[in-house]
């Protein structure tokens, strides 16, 4: 029968008293530490209550570990997992600050690209301008080469046309002359018949005179007409010089937009080349890109790996664990079959010094 007066502090008390010992504290265990006394109806219920008070001495007490070998693994565990989640965190902030690289060197190169397609495009549309100016003064350069031939061929008809009215004028010249000569024969001629024909004499000198003054009028007129088409001739000449001068400027003007032409095609090559190693960057940054996604995939497989040596360090604990136990019971069983063996030995001197020994 349970003794009358058993109370919980008295239960505790063996209770603890069996831990510190290293002994579980079972209901039977705290009963025979009370003398044998109370019934187990009675104790498993304040036993159950301490157990629930000191659990962590009890699963110690029950897996056979000291409380700070528990406590070493423990700190172990939660070291371990903590350096794993730092090491997953750091990589995977390592593979973002890598990717924002990435990115932000990709929306450069394209930025820098766009620039670029900016300037070839304003370019090109320099280049058009600079054709349909030049087709522009190669059309006015035609024109004042068919002007020039033109004011050239008025001139050379000018010419023919002064060289023509020259002859008439000399023509004109020689049949003076030939008049003069007849008229001195006439007068020779008539100084023998002077008397009898001088009336007819006189006739033909006023005729001649007339004739005469008819040349002289004719060769004013032609002179007049020589004096008006030599001034179109100088005309002629200051507007073909004019020309020439606008033809010479027009070259000039040429040749500068065909520098200038060639200037742009090596700026535009330039701007290909320039393309071309933006290109070679962008596939850099794109492999770059690529090596740190594969990376951050090495990493995220890795997680399982790490998380397989915290599982496998948890499983060593648990055998050690279970090897403390298995140490402790045959610590247990050696020490009752050391007691057994001291229970069968005679009790002398030298067995008592062996067994103290």
């Amino acid at each position: 029968m349970a003794r009358a007066g058993i109370t919980y502090a008295e239960v505790e008390q063996a209770a603890s008293d069996l831990a510190v010992d290293g002994k579980n504290p079972t209901v039977d265990a705290v009963r025979a530490a009370l003398g044998g006394t109370g019934s187990k109806s009675t104790l498993a219920p304040m036993l159950k209550r301490w157990k629930s008070a000191h659990r962590e001495q009890v699963s110690a007490q029950q897996q056979g570990l000291p409380k700070e070998l528990l406590e070493v693994v423990k700190g172990l565990h939660a070291h371990l997992q903590q350096e794993a989640q730092l090491k997953v965190q750091a990589a995977q902030a390592g593979a973002q600050a890598v990717v924002a690289g990435c990115r932000q060197q990709l929306a450069d190169a394209d930025a820098a690209t766009a620039e670029l397609a900016a300037r070839r495009d304003a370019l090109e549309a320099d280049l058009a301008q600079e054709k349909t100016r030049r087709e522009q003064l190669e059309t006015v350069h035609h024109a004042l080469q068919l002007a020039c031939a033109t004011a050239q061929a008025q001139g050379a008809g000018l010419m023919q046309r002064l060289t023509d009215r020259q002859n008439e004028i000399d023509s004109l010249n020689r049949q003076l002359n030939q008049s003069r000569t007849q008229f001195e024969h006439y007068q020779e001629a008539v100084a023998t018949q002077r008397a009898n024909e001088r009336e007819e004499a006189q006739q033909r000198c006023n005729r001649l005179e007339q004739e005469l003054g008819e040349l002289r009028r004719s060769l004013a007129s032609q002179q007049k007409t020589i004096t008006q088409r030599e001034a179109q001739l100088e005309q002629v000449s200051q507007y073909s010089d004019r020309l020439e001068r606008e033809l010479h400027t027009l070259r000039q003007t040429h040749q500068a937009v065909v520098a200038e032409r060639q200037q742009l095609g090596q700026e535009i090559g330039t701007q290909s080349v320039l393309c071309s190693e933006l290109r070679a960057q962008l596939k850099t940054v794109s492999q770059t890109m690529s090596e740190a996604r594969s990376e951050l995939a090495v990493l995220h497989h890795q997680t399982p790996q790490l998380q397989a040596r915290l599982l496998t360090l948890e499983n060593r604990a648990e055998a050690l664990q279970l090897e403390n136990q298995l140490l402790m019971l045959e610590k247990a069983r050696l020490e009752g079959r050391l007691d057994l063996a001291r229970d069968l030995l005679p009790a002398s001197p030298n067995a008592t010094d062996s067994t103290t020994e």
